[in-house]
C-alpha cells in the first residue's frame, strides 16, 4: 500500500516534509506507526511499520498510476481531473443502479410468507433463515428438512443439478435444496449479492469523499532558492499546514548545508496535488543533489519561467473546473 501521507499532533504530513526511515507519524485509518520510503525507484511514499491496512489515498496523488512522462505539466493536470470527475459520477451511478435493484429485490421477496406458512409445524421465520444461511454461505442446511416437515419433497436441486429424493439421499450432494423453494432461493441470492454491493459501494464513495477531503487540505508549492554564491536551484512539495511553518522547516535543513540562503516562494495552490508525484519523476534527471536531500531541481531561467507559466495555467484551470 502507497500512503501519501501521515498524522501528527492532528496535522497532515506530507511525504517530501520528512526524512528517511522511521518516523513518529501514524496512518490517519489505523494509528499504526508509518516508516518514510524515500529511494530512488519507487514514488516517495509511507509504509506502515509491521501489518498494513487496506486503506489508502495514493490515487488523488497519483501513486498508484503508470504516468505518461512525455506529456506536460498541463495535459496531465487536465487528465487527473478528468479521471477523477469520471470516477465520483460511475461510482454514483452504480450507487442508483443498485438502489434500484434492491427495491425490485425486495419486492420479491415480499410474497415468500404466503408461499411458506403451508409448513405449519415449522414457523416462517425459521424457513427463511435457512434460506438466508444458504445464501451466504453456499452450504445449505436443507439436508435436514425432510426430517423438519412432514412432507418430503419429491426433487432436490443446486439450480444446475435435479434429483429426486431417493437419489439425492444416497448423493453426496449436501448444498441441494428442495426444487420447491427455487425461485425464493434465487430471489434471495440476489437480494443479499445486491445488499452486498449496495454497502460495498457506499463503503468506497464514503472512503473516496473522506480521500478527497484530506487530498484538498495540501498545497502544492514552488520555491526559488538562492545560495550565495551557489547556483539558483528550485524545490516542489505538498503541505497542509502554514506554509511559513513549512519555509522555516526547509530553511533550518539549508542553513546546515550553506551559510547564506534565501527562499523565495514563487508558486502555491491547493487542489492540484497530484502534480507533486509527476513533476518529481518527469523531472528527475534535473535533481539537484545536496547532501542527503532528493527534493531539489536544477532548471536554466527558460525552463524555470515555463513551467511557472503552466503551473499559473493549471491553477486557473482546476479553479474553473472544481466550480462547474
Amino acid at each position: 500500500m502507497l500512503l501519501p501521507y501521515g498524522w501528527k499532533d492532528g496535522n497532515l504530513i506530507h511525504i517530501s516534509e520528512v526524512k528517511r526511515g522511521k518516523t513518529n507519524l501514524v496512518c490517519s485509518y489505523c494509528k499504526g506507526l508509518l516508516v518514510a520510503k524515500k529511494g530512488k525507484k519507487l514514488a516517495h511514499h509511507f509504509a506502515h511499520i509491521g501489518i498494513s491496512c487496506q486503506h489508502h489515498s495514493a490515487y488523488f496523488f497519483g501513486l498508484n498510476s503508470v504516468l505518461n512522462l512525455k506529456i506536460s505539466l498541463s495535459d496531465y493536470a487536465i487528465e487527473k481531473l478528468s479521471e477523477t470527475s469520471n470516477t465520483i459520477q460511475k461510482l454514483l451511478q452504480r450507487y442508483q443502479s443498485l438502489q434500484e435493484k434492491d427495491k425490485y429485490h425486495k419486492k420479491a421477496i415480499r410474497h415468500f410468507s404466503d408461499q411458506l406458512l403451508i409448513y405449519k409445524e415449522r414457523p416462517f421465520e425459521q424457513v427463511r433463515k435457512s434460506i438466508i444461511h444458504y445464501c451466504r454461505s453456499e452450504q445449505a442446511p436443507f439436508p435436514t428438512w425432510e426430517k423438519l416437515h412432514s412432507k418430503r419433497f419429491s426433487l432436490y436441486t443446486d439450480g444446475i443439478t435435479t434429483l429426486s429424493f431417493d437419489a439425492y439421499q444416497a448423493s453426496q450432494h449436501h448444498n441441494l435444496y428442495p426444487q420447491y423453494f427455487h425461485s425464493q432461493v434465487i430471489a434471495l441470492k440476489n437480494y443479499h449479492h445486491t445488499l452486498y454491493e449496495l454497502r460495498e459501494t457506499e463503503e468506497k464513495i464514503r472512503q473516496y469523499q473522506d480521500d478527497w477531503q484530506r487530498f484538498k487540505q495540501f498545497q502544492l508549492y514552488f520555491l526559488k532558492i538562492k545560495s550565495g554564491q551557489y547556483a539558483t536551484f528550485y524545490k516542489i512539495g505538498l503541505t497542509s499546514r502554514q506554509m511559513e511553518v513549512r519555509l522555516k522547516e526547509i530553511q533550518a535543513d539549508l542553513n546546515s548545508i550553506f551559510q547564506q540562503v534565501e527562499i523565495e516562494v514563487v508558486f502555491i495552490c491547493a487542489g492540484i496535488a497530484f502534480l507533486e508525484n509527476f513533476f518529481k519523476q518527469k523531472y528527475l534527471h534535473k535533481r539537484y543533489a545536496i547532501a542527503q536531500f532528493t527534493e531539489f531541481f536544477y532548471f536554466e531561467p527558460f525552463e524555470a519561467d515555463v513551467i511557472l507559466k503552466e503551473l499559473a495555467w493549471i491553477a486557473t484551470y482546476q479553479a474553473q473546473f472544481y466550480t462547474k
